[in-house]
């Protein structure tokens, strides 16, 4: 039975009042209104003390964030319980990594957890080490083996749960692992947003449509179960895999209100849950969403992100993935009005591999300079995921500003390309409001013309005050090195280098300025700057 929404906007109710929630129907005798003010409502303790907990809970040190990307239990050529351990969640003991979000989602209905609601997914004919079979035999599964691993290690454990994803749309699709051991899906073809000969627009078809309740409410369930069974200290909702969550999305127009009082309603359900799930286990559940950072872009894939954050239905928001499409401030300010935590989103360079543009951004030293100005801006902390190295040096620099004083860096406009913006959404590249300097982004120069790049460098060049800056420019075409001027911030740079394929100039630290840099570029010749960088090296790194 469907029931409408009702929540919590009446008056006069009493403890033992039913609640009718979306589609699902339950007791909540933990809260009720005040009778001559319905803008506000008294808490009972359970519920007051819950929450305050979810506060202290939130205000933990979350240095890095690493979101365990999945499939490690597929891929693992070892055979104990010991060998998936070590090949990933071992490497972060003792390291700034503070919480690891676990990811057990293969598309909605198939998981790497044990679950009775969904399919389990424990198919060997294209991944044979696949670990999940032998650890059901043993009573145990990927999900809680993390879980208890992180408890006796001193790490916060999270659920990961993808809310599209949308890998299993290989070709051809019926002979796909992932989908031929996704029974929800084979049952219900008419939830996917398509099929593989009618296939959407935007996104890929074997996403789910969240305009059926019944999308929606075995969603919940799965959420719940896995409340009620796993010892988590968190949810990490990942709106980026896949971001299409309508039909009308998927067939080019953006979502409106009726999309987002859908969602809206399920996150109400979801937290409602956890609250109560909190109060029987003693501890809070806490919610982070993972979702693109511009709350029109938000909207037109079906998230009324400032009702979510208005409501407190989650705790933080992790911004960027596969793009970013505003400045890192954008999305702290707009948290900060909430009281709502920021991790910003520290994903894998998303550029064509092996061009000096990837190897440029996949370096380490990129990676310190993202992370500094993640931290520079604001945030409360870095979000890591797709960085495949889990011994790398940085996971013990890059969750704090004093670690990573003294280190080499790069700044770039961005890490990643915007090829992907238009992808799941029409006319997706409307919501992009900044600046990218990239050799998919390049900036025209006519003959004589000059143009302005922001850059922003969150970092106290004086401190420790013995850097080496040099400002690298890389043009489509050959120019002579006397035909480009360069000044930052108003100060004039002495004639650059070239040193293929980049003009390179030294910058005085002093003409720096922490936060945003505005670097004009003059030229008398037409070309196309393609790409645009900072170095800062330090002696003996």
């Amino acid at each position: 039975m469907i029931y409408n929404y009702v929540g919590i906007s009446g008056c006069g109710v009493s403890q033992s009042d039913i609640f009718y929630s979306g589609y699902r129907l339950f007791e909540n005798p933990l809260e009720k209104l005040r009778v001559k003010d319905k803008s506000s409502f008294l808490l009972s303790p359970e519920i007051a003390n819950i929450r305050q907990q979810r506060v202290a809970a939130l205000n933990q040190e979350r240095r890095i964030i690493i979101d365990n990307d999945g499939g490690d239990v597929l891929t693992c050529t070892g055979t104990t319980i010991q060998d998936f351990l070590d090949l990933r969640p071992s490497c972060f003991v003792d390291t700034q990594v503070d919480t690891l979000s676990y990811n057990t989602t293969r598309g909605v209905g198939l998981y790497e957890h044990n679950t009775q609601i969904g399919s389990v997914f424990v198919s060997t004919s294209v991944y044979p080490h696949n670990m999940i079979p032998g650890f059901l035999a043993q009573g145990t599964d990927p999900l809680k083996i993390v879980t208890n691993f992180c408890k006796s290690n001193g790490l916060e454990i999270f659920w990961n749960m993808r809310m599209n994803d949308t890998h299993d749309a290989a070709e051809p699709y019926r002979t796909d692992e992932f989908a031929q051991s996704n029974q929800f899906k084979i049952n219900h073809p008419e939830y996917l947003l398509g099929s593989y000969q009618n296939p959407p627009i935007y996104g890929y078809f074997t996403g789910v449509d969240y305009m059926h309740p019944e999308v929606r409410d075995f969603l919940y369930r799965i959420v719940e179960e896995v409340c009620k069974n796993y010892n988590i200290d968190g949810i990490e909702f990942d709106f980026f895999r896949h971001p299409v969550f309508f039909k009308c999305q998927a067939n080019g127009q953006d979502c409106n209100s009726s999309e987002w009082a859908m969602l809206n309603e399920l996150m109400r359900d979801i937290r409602n849950m956890t609250e109560r799930r909190g109060i029987e286990r003693g501890r809070p559940i806490l919610l982070f969403a993972r979702i693109p950072d511009s709350v029109d872009y938000c909207k037109a894939i079906g998230i009324d992100l400032e009702t979510w954050l208005g409501e407190g239905l989650i705790d933080a928001v992790i911004p960027s993935d596969y793009y970013q499409l505003n400045n890192w401030e954008y999305t702290i300010n707009l948290c900060a009005k909430y009281n709502v935590n920021v991790y910003c989103g520290l994903s894998e360079t998303r550029t064509t591999a092996g061009t000096p543009e990837y190897l440029l951004r996949s370096d380490k030293k990129c990676t310190r300079a993202r992370a500094m100005n993640m931290l520079g801006s604001g945030a409360n902390g870095i979000f890591v995921f797709n960085q495949p190295n889990c011994y790398s040096p940085l996971w013990y620099q890059i969750g704090d500003v004093e670690t990573m004083n003294g280190l080499d860096k790069i700044y770039v406009t961005s890490a990643t390309d915007l090829d992907n913006i238009p992808y799941y959404i029409k006319d997706g590249s409307r919501f992009i409001n900044r600046q990218v300097v990239m050799p998919s982004e390049p900036i025209s120069l006519g003959s004589g013309e000059s143009t302005t790049v922001k850059l922003d460098v969150f970092e106290d060049m004086n401190n420790p005050g013995t850097a080496t800056l040099k400002l690298k420019l890389r043009f489509l075409n050959s120019i002579n090195v006397s035909d480009v001027s360069v000044s930052i911030n108003g100060n004039l740079l002495a004639t650059g280098t070239f040193v293929s394929p980049y003009i390179e100039f030294l910058v005085n630290k002093s003409y720096m300025i922490f936060g945003w840099n505005e670097i004009e570029i003059s030229s008398a010749s037409a070309n196309q700057l393609i790409d645009l960088y900072l170095n800062v090296d330090y002696p003996g790194n």
